[in-house]
């Protein structure tokens, strides 16, 4: 499913590019975890988190719009650009898919490159003799 334009979320593109500059924490082994794993084609961790979060807010704006429920492209800026200082400084993250997959195409073909784990009862295993 290829996402219509005007339903995809995008951060203001002049307060991503302002956190270009801004240092990263990346302790010990950080970035060489980011490079390794979680940039994808060469990011940059300002641009990844941008990647993961409009990511997000695209879902989340899909969904409201699916469910008729109501959506607001000021508000989700504002709460989008919370969420995206709060992950560039490490305050949280995504699970290690969500970082890796998130805001890319494969996720608006399937969430199973999202999902990190299920479960299916075996209680009724008909194979379980």
């Amino acid at each position: 499913m290829k996402l219509s334009e005007d339903l995809t979320f995008k951060l203001d593109k002049t307060f991503v590019e302002s956190y270009r500059s801004v240092p990263v924490d990346w302790g010990a082994v950080g970035e060489i975890t980011f490079l390794r794993t979680y940039s994808r084609d060469g990011e940059e961790w300002f641009e990844t988190v941008a990647r993961v979060v409009n990511g997000c807010y695209t879902w989340q704006k899909q969904h409201c719009i699916d469910e008729g429920r109501p959506w607001s492209d000021e508000q989700a800026q504002r709460s989008a650009k919370e969420m995206y200082c709060l992950m560039h400084a490490f305050k949280f993250l995504p699970p290690g898919r969500g970082l890796r997959n998130m805001g890319c195409d494969v996720l608006t073909k399937t969430g199973a490159a999202a999902n990190n784990c299920g479960y299916i009862s075996t209680e009724d295993d008909p194979f379980d003799a």
